[in-house]
Parts: structure tokens; sequence; C-alpha cells
């Protein structure tokens, strides 16, 4: 028991500083992110928070066969009102490489689409959509949303 205590506080104080944070992600039927696939996720705030990231995850195989990805992001707030952003989610730079983090031939890209925010306590839900020139996006692994407060 001595030596659980020591461990049990540690947890305890991480969780009492931590910042809020929720991401959720959803993955793809072999690999193919379907055009009308539109990825739907629901993020509830017990609080307000002064200021927050709200970023998109995107997971792919190595050299996918594709440098960006068109997306939508559509945003429903609490009160009803509805926001739309297009997006084109870059994985390489101009000079060919990854600005994705792979490990092996999985990769993971996390690019933050509206920083330092005021978000209102309530339920939110997100659309993501994707407006690939074809009938699904290739190598696709999952896609997921993240909110994050920042202070």
């Amino acid at each position: 028991m001595k030596k659980i205590f020591p461990f049990i506080l540690l947890l305890l104080l991480f969780v009492s500083c931590s910042k809020y944070s929720y991401s959720t992600n959803k993955g793809f039927d072999n690999n193919r992110w379907k055009k009308n696939d539109v990825k739907e996720y629901e993020v509830i705030l017990t609080t307000d928070l002064s200021s927050a990231d709200i970023e998109i995850f995107f997971s792919h195989i190595y050299e996918p066969g594709y440098n960006k990805v068109p997306l939508t992001l559509e945003i429903t707030y609490p009160g009803g009102k509805k926001e739309n952003i297009p997006l084109e989610l870059r994985l390489k730079d101009e000079e060919g490489n990854n600005l994705s983090d792979c490990s092996g031939d999985i990769c993971d890209i996390y690019t933050t689409i509206k920083d330092g925010v005021d978000l209102e306590k309530g339920t939110y839900i997100f659309r993501l959509k994707n407006n690939f020139n074809n009938a699904f996006l290739p190598n696709a692994i999952a896609a997921g949303i993240g909110v994050t407060a920042l202070n």
C-alpha cells in the first residue's frame, strides 16, 4: 500500500490540473472513405471554454497516392447556428516531405481548424465530409475531431 499511495496521489494531482480535452475518431471499411460517408461527431461541453482549439485528425496509409484531401467541416453550435468550413488537408509540403507523423505504413496528421475560440457550454455536432473527386478516398484509415481547452 505504501508504494501505491504516492502513485495515486500523483495521478489525482495530474487529473485535477489537466485541461479539458476531447477527441473522437471513426474508421473506414477497407481503408476507403466513401464520398457519401459523412462522419458525424458529437461533443458535449459541460462548461464554457474561454479559449479552445478545434482540430481534425486524419490517419492514412503511407504514400496514399494523393498529397491533399479536400474536406468540408460543418459545425452546429449549441444554439443551432451552423458554420461550413471548406478545407484542404495537406499531407505533404511543397518539397514533397510528409507533414504526417508516420510509424511504419500508418501515418497520422493533426490540423488545427480554429484556434483560441470561445466555446459555450452545450452540445456541438461536427460533420466531416470528404470532397475527393472520386467515389471514395483510398488508403484512409480514420478521421476525427478534437477540442482542447488552452487555459
